[in-house]
């Protein structure tokens, strides 16, 4: 995929009311992250019709790939980022702890399938996220920088997947469970996600 087409992810379009932007991007990958950050901004996110879902998955550029690259984008896009180089550094070194862990809880059903997978380290995986819950407690409640950035909504939005493959109950990480709730019980990010959930 050219950059040119990539580009066609961020095109602006205006209604009546008011000027959005609707950006099509895979129902695969970190869609909720990147739904909850639009609703929060107050724009919206449609899902790619299924030809253009699998060219932008089959691409070495599609977003399938680069979910984390898009949600970076679009945090500075709407001030969800930090405000200079020194701190966006920040940001990406808590996110680098966060994509590690989801990478290893990924290579959890290839165990499965393959008999020389590494076996999955259960304790680490939850010394990482009590190292992520320390962090989010230093930082007034939030990843990175102690303000809401776009590694918040990176990881409300993959904290269910997160729980489920780990078998984590509701009273673990009461910091990073602070942190979802009070971002999924924002008006338009709730309502955004009551309408997906409806849909489905």
């Amino acid at each position: 995929m050219s950059f040119r087409s990539l580009g066609k992810l961020f095109k602006t379009k205006k209604t009546d009311k008011q000027e959005s932007k609707e950006i099509s991007l895979p129902a695969e990958s970190f869609h909720k992250s990147i739904q909850m950050l639009l609703a929060y901004s107050g724009q919206h996110l449609t899902e790619a019709g299924s030809e253009n879902r699998e060219v932008l998955l089959d691409s070495p550029s599609g977003c399938g790939l680069h979910s984390v690259a898009v949600l970076r984008c679009l945090g500075r896009s709407h001030g969800l980022a930090g405000s200079d180089p020194f701190e966006d550094l920040e940001i990406d070194k808590i996110v680098d702890v966060f994509i590690d862990l989801l990478n290893k809880i990924q290579a959890i059903g290839a165990e499965e399938l393959d008999s020389q997978a590494s076996p999955f380290d259960e304790q680490m995986a939850l010394a990482c996220l009590a190292k992520l819950d320390a962090v989010v407690a230093t930082n007034r409640g939030h990843l990175a920088l102690s303000k809401l950035t776009w590694a918040d909504f990176l990881l409300a939005g993959m904290w269910e997947h997160v729980r489920q493959a780990l078998d984590l109950s509701s009273d673990q990480f009461a910091n990073i469970e602070l942190l979802v709730q009070q971002l999924t019980a924002v008006p338009a990010v709730k309502t955004a996600l009551e309408r997906t959930h409806d849909s489905t």
